[in-house]
């Protein structure tokens, strides 16, 4: 028998921001489980693949094996954009993926990943964490039969790589582009045809023409995908997503069956690769950029003046799409008012600062 180290956990708690555990003696496992975890990533991509293999190897280790996790990456048991589905299904019980694919089954599901124009990864953390919003995510996912996390973060994105030059909001006019979640929305607003390709067929499509431009995540996951062998613009920022929450699903009935100590095992292992993938996120991308500009040569560009402005205009009118339902209303109401509260604060401790710096 393997019982959950109670060392281990209050160590792993310790490591991450936000997260209080009150223990009592560790329930004993009747039979150690093995758990599948299906992703949206190619093996070990820089950014979120790395993200699904340390959620598991931590779960697995916090519980004693108690619950062994086992990562199976993108086309091994499903397709990248199939890991709900199986989730959902009662096929599999966890996934590492994002809520940017989903907007199938319920359009504002992109928004835990990141909304146009929304909250940074700080502030999209602390809205989920201290004000309600993972309340409201478990709402939305709850018919789905899934129990959702944070479990990593490639930071804010970038604008996107095109094959040739974008010198006014004409030049979008036309394009083919890699484009899911809500910034589809955006950018077909702008005269893009945005397809929500599987991160794994993003190069190929690019490199064969197929698409004009794609769009995945920040400098160090967009070079693990070999972006940059194949454009040679690098646009940003991305106004699109200032967020790239990875997403930890649950099967919903797997997770109820859980004991309470397996349970916070599992919120701690995922809270605590958000945090630490938020902090490798800024070393890893910076160090990213400077290749791809003194290594690579490439042509890393603000978007033009006219393009900045006609995103922020449409992002502006994003959650607005979202009446259909009780639930959507209250995640646009939720998430509207928290930005409303701390755009102040972060203008003065972050905006001012770094302009002044």
């Amino acid at each position: 028998m393997s019982s959950i180290s109670r060392r281990g956990l209050i160590k792993g708690a310790s490591a991450t921001l936000g997260v209080g555990i009150a223990l009592s003696t560790p329930a004993l496992a009747k039979d150690n489980k093995v758990w599948r975890m299906i992703t949206s990533w190619p093996k070990d991509l820089q950014g979120p693949g790395v993200s699904a293999q340390r959620v598991a190897d931590t779960i697995t280790a916090l519980s004693n094996q108690a619950l062994t996790v086992e990562v199976f990456p993108a086309g091994t048991i499903t397709p990248a954009m199939g890991v709900l589905d199986a989730i959902s299904s009662d096929g599999i019980e966890m996934g590492h993926t994002a809520t940017a694919f989903d907007s199938g089954k319920d359009k504002i599901a992109p928004l835990f990943t990141g909304l146009p124009g929304g909250l940074t990864p700080l502030e999209h953390q602390s809205w989920i964490e201290t004000a309600g919003g993972q309340e409201l995510w478990d709402q939305l996912y709850a018919p789905l039969n899934i129990k959702p996390l944070m479990a990593g973060n490639t930071g804010p994105s970038m604008g996107g790589w095109f094959r040739k030059p974008i010198q006014s909001l004409t030049d979008l006019k036309g394009l083919t582009m890699r484009m899911p979640g809500l910034g589809a929305d955006v950018f077909s607003q702008l005269g893009v045809t945005c397809i929500s390709l599987s991160p794994g067929e993003t190069f190929t499509s690019l490199q064969s023409g197929v698409i004009d431009a794609a769009e995945f995540a920040s400098p160090a996951s967009d070079m693990g995908l070999g972006l940059h062998q194949v454009a040679q613009y690098y646009y940003g920022p991305g106004l699109h997503e200032p967020n790239g929450v990875g997403a930890l699903y649950i099967n919903l009935k797997e997770w109820n069956a859980l004991t309470k100590d397996l349970q916070t095992v599992i919120q701690v292992a995922a809270a605590q690769e958000h945090a630490r993938a938020l902090a490798e996120t800024v070393h890893v991308n910076s160090q990213a950029l400077r290749s791809l500009i003194d290594t690579h040569a490439i042509n890393v560009l603000d978007w033009p003046t006219d393009v900045q402005r006609a995103i922020a205009e449409k992002s502006r009118t994003i959650l607005d799409m979202f009446e259909e339902n009780k639930v959507q209303i209250d995640i646009k109401n939720s998430y509207r008012a928290f930005q409303g509260l701390v755009s102040q604060w972060s203008k003065m401790s972050m905006q001012n600062y770094l302009s002044i710096r």
